[in-house]
């Protein structure tokens, strides 16, 4: 289980992992957690959603993205070895910077263009 904040890259790590496991010959299920939830509520009898669990549980690799709910987390993290993940957002990197990335911005924080360029 990756925990930290969002951005830093917890799902692309995820998706690399499964990547990985993929080529390694394992079989691998990416979901949100919002869907696996919706496909479980909505099975109508128990029989159907012992079916529809069986599709989340017979991977070797069950990634679940967007986990956000307290209790589920804390459920989750009593049998689970936790990878504490830190640093800034991707995301949001420019913002923080205050950098712009339109040409002219950039050509105006470095001072315009390189000798030989133009």
């Amino acid at each position: 289980m990756f925990l930290g904040p969002p951005g830093p890259g917890k799902t692309h790590l995820s998706l690399a992992l499964a990547d990985r496991a993929l080529t390694a010959g394992h079989s691998v299920l990416f979901t949100q957690l919002s869907e696996l939830a919706q496909t479980l509520e909505s099975a109508s009898h128990p029989g159907l959603v012992r079916q529809r669990l069986r599709r989340y549980i017979a991977p070797s690799l069950l990634v679940i993205d967007e986990v956000l709910a307290t209790a589920l987390l804390d459920r989750l993290l009593h049998h689970a070895e936790v990878i504490p993940i830190n640093g800034r957002s991707y995301r949001m990197k420019e913002r923080q910077t205050g950098l712009s990335t339109s040409p002219e911005a950039a050509l105006s924080a470095t001072g315009g263009l390189p000798t030989g360029v133009g």
